[in-house]
């Protein structure tokens, strides 16, 4: 699976929970899978024990 099917299906399904969309259309396995992709991705930009006085506030 591409990050960006991951991220399509991850949005999918966060609009799903939050009442936006009637139908789950993806079934667990994939949404296990595009979580799996995505955090895969973020870990590789984490930059290691920072401090959080330094750490980007979202």
């Amino acid at each position: 699976m591409e990050l960006q099917t991951a991220i399509e299906i991850l949005e999918y399904h966060q609009e799903w929970r939050l009442g936006k969309r009637e139908d789950m259309i993806h079934e667990p396995k994939k949404l296990t899978e595009a979580l799996d992709i995505v955090l895969r991705e973020v870990k590789k930009f984490r930059l290691g024990d920072v401090s959080t006085s330094s750490q980007i506030k979202i």
